[in-house]
């Protein structure tokens, strides 16, 4: 298509509709796969499955590092925090005609949504392959914009499942935030049990988070 594009997610349903393979897979303007080789490890000839996906290579400022699950057995929650990585993911194209294309009127997490409604909602068979398929480029809106992309997660997960979804996920996300920085401060384990009960703990928590966010340019 040579006309201009409406967002990324309508470049990407374009590209849909004039798709004649079996398979489709989406790379961004700065992203690449890992070698030559990807495709045919993929052997995605013999898949039984109908979204299979792979990890991805973050290729960031700070240096190179491995993303994604190391299962197709995943949470809700890990669904919706770290999700299946698009450019690393193979979708059978007829999933598309049968759950509908992208949903433009998201910037950022409308791939998402699609795994969400496949895979949760309509228990689409997944499989995750032990291999590195593409590099992902960190300067990308995802990454750059976080206010935005937790805006419409939220969105997401309000559109698709109950505000207790919602209310469950604030709570995940609490935690998980917690022991992160319980890990990158080695805070003894003895010392938050305490913490934990306390109310001005979540405070002290966002405190820690800043900082570290801060000294790691986060």
């Amino acid at each position: 298509c040579s006309e201009p594009d409406n967002g990324i997610y309508n470049a990407m349903n374009k590209g849909i509709a004039h798709a004649r393979g079996e398979w489709l897979q989406f790379l961004n303007s700065g992203d690449w796969l890992y070698d030559e080789h990807t495709l045919s490890k993929l052997k995605l000839d013999k898949q039984t499955a109908e979204i299979v996906f792979g990890r991805i290579v973050v290729n960031s400022k700070t240096g190179d590092f491995l993303h994604g699950p190391q299962t197709e057995d995943l949470s809700l929650f890990e669904m919706i925090d770290e999700g299946i990585p698009h450019s690393a993911s193979f979708i059978k194209k007829h999933l598309f005609s049968k759950f509908g294309s992208y949903d433009e009127n998201y910037r950022i997490v409308s791939d998402m949504k699609f795994f969400l409604e496949t895979i949760v909602l309509n228990h689409i068979k997944i499989k995750f392959l032990d291999l590195t398929v593409s590099f992902f480029d960190y300067s990308g809106i995802s990454t750059i914009n976080q206010t935005l992309l937790q805006k419409e997660k939220e969105s997401v997960i309000s559109e698709l499942f109950s505000h207790q979804i919602l209310a469950d996920y604030y709570h995940y996300r609490e935690t998980k935030e917690q022991c992160e920085i319980i890990k990158n401060y080695n805070i003894d384990l003895k010392f938050t049990t305490a913490l934990f009960s306390h109310p001005v703990f979540g405070k002290f928590i966002k405190i820690l988070n800043n900082i570290y966010n801060h000294r790691h340019g986060k």
